[in-house]
């Protein structure tokens, strides 16, 4: 299931057997957080221990348990953020969830 597009599975039923604790792919200081262009052109970077990651722009990013925006996210703050779990351009890697601690 996990490696076809659409998504495909048989059986009868899916049953969880673990809950993922929210580890996150990344753990880190944040180093730097960038934004380039304008409008529907706006890009957003973050740096975690001096690795630069991009922001998709459905990136999710929780602060103290509520949902946040790109804007709260603050050089020092230690974060976990999760990946896309696919690269569009050349090596840069995306984003899909940041949460600050």
């Amino acid at each position: 299931m996990l490696f076809t597009y659409p998504g495909k599975a048989f059986g009868i039923r899916f049953e969880i057997t673990a809950i993922d604790p929210g580890k996150g792919d990344i753990r880190g200081r944040v180093t730097g957080v960038e934004r380039t262009g304008e409008g529907v052109n706006e890009i957003w970077y973050v740096n975690v221990d001096g690795v630069k990651y991009r922001l998709l722009k459905f990136t999710q990013v929780w602060k103290k348990g509520a949902r946040s925006n790109f804007t709260s996210i603050k050089v020092g703050e230690q974060v976990k953020i999760w990946f896309a779990g696919y690269d569009l351009i050349g090596f840069e890697k995306f984003v899909t969830q940041v949460v600050i601690s």
